[in-house]
């Protein structure tokens, strides 16, 4: 049984759907939060409940002691840890360390008593902050955030280490950057681009659209997931992206040619809480964990447009 923590969450849905498929069995965890159209989350569920060998436990990992009754209860033989609560500007620091710091350590503490053989987590590009070293590489300095969330994963990252040190726990960090693909976060700028363009209004674009990023598709990410957890590393963090980087102008501009619209753009100065250009160095990941990105970015696109017009029945 492999623990899936955010499984109605779009990174935690799609690794459980490759998890069953591949006939494992899964225990998904959720607190099913509002961060987002819950609709969404509960449309993901609907369809890993549709697996016989799925199984759900609602549960806030803030919560210790019900953290530690789902060991109890359960024996994992890996934990794929992927439920945090997501970048965005405007929280506050108590709903990071809520969730991100104090969820993260109930479940790494009730793991390692449980003696679970393989723990591995979701980290995030935002750890390296402004660093202007472009690609980013594990080995890259991270002593300087830019954000309250990026400190939220760095604080992850630094106890898997001290876990690891003090008790032998292995675990994986995960250093995920831009995400995309079918049934994916509605916060995110590709889905408001799509949602925008599809119904005629204006897209704001942040930095003056200065702003290059390493777009990754889901389906691709989740191999280097699903690899994560079938090889185990004493401690390790590995990039999960896919090495080119993208600026904002051309991520609207191939959805304008999916979509067969015309964006209406507004630019804004307003400043972002990272370096401008960010793509993964991804030698270590491909060396380690074989992971090498297959779907381009127009591919990758196609399929999310197609999704959102079913979705959404445009």
């Amino acid at each position: 049984m492999i623990l899936v923590t955010g499984a109605a969450g779009f990174i935690g849905f799609h690794t459980a759907q490759r998890l069953l498929d591949r006939g494992q069995s899964v225990l998904g965890v959720d607190k099913l939060d509002d961060s987002y159209d819950p609709s969404l989350k509960r449309a993901r569920l609907s369809i890993l409940n549709g697996y016989t060998k799925f199984r759900f436990a609602y549960i806030d990992l803030s919560d210790s002691q019900a953290t530690e009754e789902l060991f109890q209860g359960w024996n994992f033989s890996g934990v794929c840890h992927l439920a945090a609560q997501s970048g965005n500007r405007n929280k506050s620091f108590d709903a990071y360390h809520k969730s991100n710091i104090e969820g993260f350590n109930n479940l790494m503490e009730s793991a390692c008593n449980a003696q679970v053989a393989n723990f591995v987590y979701a980290s995030s590009y935002s750890v390296y902050g402004n660093n202007p070293h472009v690609p980013c590489t594990e080995t890259d300095p991270l002593d300087m955030p830019a954000s309250l969330y990026a400190a939220s994963k760095r604080a992850n990252e630094q106890q898997a280490f001290l876990y690891h040190q003090k008790f032998n726990f292995p675990s994986t960090g995960l250093r995920f950057f831009t995400v995309y693909g079918p049934w994916g976060r509605p916060d995110m700028a590709y889905f408001k681009f799509t949602q925008a363009l599809l119904e005629g209004k204006e897209i704001t674009i942040y930095n003056q659209g200065c702003l290059e990023r390493d777009f990754v598709y889901i389906d691709d990410l989740v191999d280097g997931i699903i690899s994560a957890l079938d090889n185990i590393y004493p401690m390790a963090i590995f990039n999960l992206g896919s090495a080119h980087p993208v600026s904002l102008e051309e991520l609207i501009s191939v959805l304008e040619r999916l979509t067969e619209k015309k964006a209406r753009k507004k630019y804004i100065c307003e400043p972002i809480d990272e370096a401008p250009q960010i793509w993964a160095d991804i030698n270590k990941s491909q060396e380690m964990l074989h992971f090498i990105p297959h779907i381009e970015l127009e591919e990758g696109l196609a399929n999310f447009v197609k999704w959102y017009r079913k979705q959404y029945r445009v």
